[in-house]
């Protein structure tokens, strides 16, 4: 063998092996990124599976998402954004291939890990002066929304439960989410704290509704929820004083399930 054969053969064994390496460490990072414990939230863009091999990028569902574990496989995504759910699921909780969290360099965002139960569309999720019209046409529906109409004000964590803080309707807010199966129901829940409020609100529950329902648990009068064949809404009047309520979504028997639930 020439010494120059010798030498390309050595460059060759050179590369595979820093090739084999650079392998070794991509599947051991992708493999830590997956296992990695982080926490009760993760906050990031948000998007569903793949609808088809073909759709190797799917369209994110939620730009700024707070990806929220609540316990009993069951999971909610609150867009910051928005104040609004864009989707509850249950199953997994997310799906970070092919994410910066698992490659050296991550083509998409997170996607929904299980099986979606309810999701929202694009847009407010309370809203303002009697409507629920998008106002951020000047800015190409991107970035949040306008203070007066809500603002989200960051959240609190006790435990591995997660409290989200924001106002809407010139009051402050405070919401936990939170989930139980029971009768072999997952059923979805949002309590709420609201403090003095200047005009009535309605909140975004799910749309692409159908199969679901939602009920109260101690809502203040005048409270109430609004079903269409394809939607779901809580409508809340002012509020003069604190008051703590919930609402709970799941399949078309939650006012059944209601009783069973923990306080």
């Amino acid at each position: 063998m020439t010494t120059c054969l010798r030498h390309a053969v050595g460059l060759i064994l050179a590369l595979s092996c820093c090739c084999a390496h650079a392998a070794d460490q991509a599947a051991a990072k992708a493999t830590k990124g997956a296992a990695m414990d982080y926490g009760p939230f993760l906050t990031s863009s948000l998007s569903l599976p793949p609808a088809s091999p073909a759709e190797k990028i799917p369209p994110a569902i939620a730009y700024k998402s707070i990806n929220i574990k609540l316990g009993d496989g069951a999971f909610v995504a609150f867009d910051t954004d928005l104040l609004r759910y864009a989707a509850g699921w249950t199953g997994d909780w997310l799906n970070l291939a092919k994410t910066h969290m698992t490659t050296s360099k991550g083509d998409v965002c997170p996607a929904v890990g299980g099986k979606v139960v309810f999701r929202t569309k694009m847009g407010p999720g309370v809203s303002h002066d009697g409507n629920l019209d998008d106002p951020r046409a000047a800015t190409m529906h991107m970035g949040p929304l306008p203070k007066e109409h809500a603002h989200y004000k960051g959240l609190y964590v006790s435990g591995e439960r997660v409290v989200l803080a924001y106002t809407a309707g010139g009051g402050e807010i405070l919401e936990l989410p939170g989930a139980k199966v029971t009768g072999g129901t997952t059923i979805f829940t949002r309590t709420f704290r609201v403090e003095h409020t200047t005009e009535p609100l309605t909140f975004v529950l799910a749309d692409d509704a159908a199969g679901l329902s939602a009920d109260l648990v101690a809502a203040p009068p005048g409270a109430k929820i609004e079903k269409t064949p394809t939607s779901l809404r809580l409508s809340l009047p002012a509020i003069a004083q604190s008051v703590v309520f919930a609402v709970a979504i799941g399949g078309q028997d939650v006012s059944s399930l209601i009783p069973s639930l923990p306080p």
